[in-house]
C-alpha cells in the first residue's frame, strides 16, 4: 500500500508541480516552468467553471437589497422631527413564497410639515428632495416583476423586494394571507 505522502505526490496538483517527478527517465521529465505554466492553466479553467456555475450576483443582490434602506433612511429623513417611519405591524403576508412582516410606512410628504406656504428656500428643497425620495420608492413597488425566481425552490422568487403598496387593489394570487386594506375603502390621499 503506498504511503500518504506518495499519494500526496501523485494527486495535489501544487506539490505536482512543486517537485519533479523522479520517476520518469531523465529526458522526459517536465522542466519547473512548464509544470508551473501547466498549474496556473489548470487552475484557469477550474476558476472558469467554478464562476459559471455558481453564477456570483452578489452585487446585484446587494443593490437591490441597499434600496430598503434607502427608502427607509429617506423616510426618516422626509419626516425628521416626526419620526413617523415607524414599523407597522399589521403588516404580516407572504409574496411569492416570501414572509415579510417587518414593514414601514413611507407617505407621501406633505408641504405643510415643510413650512408656512408659499414654500422657499430650504423648506422648498427639503420638500422636494422628500418627494423625490418617495416617488423613487415608489417606482421600487413594481420592480417584483423583473426578480428571478430561486434556483432552489422554483416557486419561491428571491427575497430582494423592496417596496410595497400600502393597499391592495383587486385578489393578487402573489400574495398570501394579505392583511393590508383594500384600496377602494381608502381616502384618496391614503393610497397614494
Amino acid at each position: 500500500m503506498p504511503s500518504f505522502w506518495t499519494f500526496l505526490r501523485s494527486n495535489q496538483d501544487t506539490i505536482v508541480m512543486w517537485l519533479e517527478n523522479t520517476t520518469e527517465p531523465i529526458n522526459t521529465r517536465v522542466h519547473f516552468s512548464l509544470r508551473v505554466l501547466r498549474w496556473l492553466t489548470s487552475m484557469c479553467i477550474l476558476f472558469m467553471f467554478v464562476y459559471a456555475m455558481i453564477r456570483p450576483r452578489g452585487k446585484y443582490y446587494t443593490a437591490e437589497c441597499e434600496k430598503r434602506l434607502d427608502c427607509y433612511n429617506a423616510c426618516n429623513k422626509a419626516f425628521f422631527p416626526q419620526l413617523a417611519c415607524e414599523r407597522q405591524d399589521q403588516m404580516n403576508f407572504y409574496f411569492k413564497w416570501n414572509h415579510y412582516s417587518e414593514m414601514y410606512l413611507f407617505s407621501k410628504p406633505k408641504p405643510e410639515l415643510y413650512g408656512e406656504k408659499p414654500l422657499t428656500g430650504n423648506d422648498l428643497e427639503a420638500y422636494l428632495s422628500a418627494t423625490k425620495d418617495y416617488d423613487q420608492c415608489k417606482n421600487y413597488i413594481m420592480d417584483f416583476k423583473s426578480y428571478e425566481m430561486s434556483l432552489a425552490e422554483p416557486f419561491r422568487q428571491i427575497r430582494t423586494h423592496s417596496c410595497f403598496s400600502y393597499c391592495r387593489n383587486g385578489e393578487d394570487p402573489n400574495f398570501m394571507g394579505d392583511d393590508r386594506p383594500d384600496c377602494i375603502e381608502l381616502e384618496p390621499e391614503k393610497r397614494d
